[in-house]
């Protein structure tokens, strides 16, 4: 049963991880020309997508050595460190929209306040 989920989890992060990679070089390539920091955005997804890559490496080690310990502590702080990145990504997100949230907030409340002034 282990086996069969660690031949599933090597082929899917190798898919995902490639994905990720090719559409992190992409849109480097395209932020880089629109402005110099549009390209971190796709450094980030390379640097997830070889993560992924790496971990799916050790899986299909573990697959074929079943008792790699070093495979599978590197499997897991490769996954490990997809997630983390995940995570802070997640969070600079959710500050951004609060952000965009409060200035149209105060957009709209200085737009009302200006009328009423009128």
């Amino acid at each position: 049963m282990i086996q069969e989920h660690l031949k599933k989890l090597s082929f899917w992060g190798k898919f995902v991880g490639w994905t990720l990679l090719i559409s992190g070089g992409l849109s480097t390539l395209i932020g880089a020309f629109a402005f110099l920091v549009g390209a971190i955005p796709g450094l980030v997804t390379i640097y997830m997508g070889w993560k992924l890559i790496k971990a799916s490496e050790n899986a299909d080690r573990l697959y074929h050595e079943a008792n790699n310990e070093e495979a599978f502590q590197s499997l897991l702080k490769n996954y490990l460190s997809f997630f983390k990145t995940q995570g802070i990504l997640l969070i600079v997100m959710f500050v951004i929209y609060g952000l965009m949230f409060l200035l149209m907030a105060l957009g709209v409340f200085g737009s009302l306040a200006s009328m009423s002034s009128l």
